[in-house]
């Protein structure tokens, strides 16, 4: 088990099909960048992590979490340290969240070119702070990420 950043896209790629065949259930849900900026992110994440278990064929016994505790799920949970690196459960839903994300960023690379989401993936260069001093921010960009907030403010 390890951290899904951790491994090889190709890697990555391969166990999310993997694991979609062989689990018994699985979810993924989206959060826009309008809802993480109004919730901001952790709140976010955390609110994510309900929709994807509510969001499940099946009710799960129980439900590990990956470093924090999650209210209002419904079924007895546990916060796991680190849990993407000790916790199959969580490693693969690590996988799974990082794949469809990555798939995302290569998409948005359609819809605003020259910002290099397909090369960054949403992580923070060099290059995509030149693009957005260059193309300015899209509808895309979390407008409460700290460079894209800054950029806002010296241009109001």
């Amino acid at each position: 088990m390890k951290d899904s950043k951790a491994l090889t896209e190709k890697v990555r790629e391969e166990l999310f099909e993997v694991i979609c065949e062989e689990s018994f259930s699985y979810s993924i849900i989206e959060i826009s960048a309008q809802e993480i900026d109004l919730r901001g992110l952790h709140k976010s994440n955390l609110e994510g992590m309900r929709r994807a278990v509510q969001a499940l064929a099946i009710t799960p016994d129980y439900v590990l979490t990956d470093g924090y505790p999650i209210e209002g799920l419904g079924v007895p949970t546990l916060a796991v340290w680190k849990g993407d690196q000790v916790a199959l459960s969580i490693s693969a839903a690590s996988i799974l969240a990082k794949v469809y994300r990555d798939r995302i960023m290569i998409a948005a690379e359609k819809d605003y070119p020259g910002y290099g989401f397909a090369q960054h993936k949403g992580y923070i260069t060099k290059k995509h702070t030149e693009a957005l001093h260059v193309l300015g921010v899209s509808e895309f960009h979390r407008k409460s990420f700290a460079n894209v907030a800054a950029l806002l403010t010296r241009s109001t």
